[in-house]
């Protein structure tokens, strides 16, 4: 074997063969160390941009997900205003009709409500006459008796 320059203190020798596996291992094992802490920390350099991206990834899911669900709450808040105003409407023309009703009862006179009232018996008389009472007739009486005249009998 070769002599071999100590580093420390300059002096030369030759190692035996034990010797030189030895010192051999010393600096594999120096150097295999060396190389597995970088690949280590290649590793965990790695695993933390991976986690960052994952991070990143699902921050944009989900906020596309809140997104979705924004506009989703949106429209139904839209639906639930329109179906507001329908109702309303609907409310508004029911009471106008029934305002309406109230003032056209208010307007019409006694003997008016009378002539309709006696109209509607007419009809519904006639309409069910011919089903219960074929011989039945119903007629305007003109004859004043004992002081009041009786409009249909």
């Amino acid at each position: 074997m070769k002599k071999i320059k100590c580093p420390c203190c300059g002096e030369e020798f030759k190692p035996t063969r034990s010797g030189y596996d030895m010192i051999l291992s010393q600096i594999r094992t120096a150097e295999y160390n060396q190389e597995i802490e970088e690949i280590r920390k290649l590793y965990e350099k790695e695993k933390h941009i991976a986690i960052e991206e994952n991070i990143l990834r699902n921050e944009r899911i989900t906020q596309k997900r809140i997104n979705e669900l924004k506009f989703q709450v949106s429209e139904l808040h839209q639906e639930k205003i329109e179906e507001r105003e329908r109702y309303k409407d609907l409310l508004k023309e029911k009471d106008d009709e029934i305002s309406n009703l109230k003032n056209f009862r208010a307007r019409q006179s006694t003997k008016m409500v009378g002539e309709s009232l006696e109209l509607h018996c007419e009809s519904e008389f006639n309409r069910l006459r011919a089903a219960g009472f074929p011989n039945a007739y119903f007629e305007k009486d003109n004859d004043i008796k004992l002081g009041s005249k009786g409009d249909y009998i």
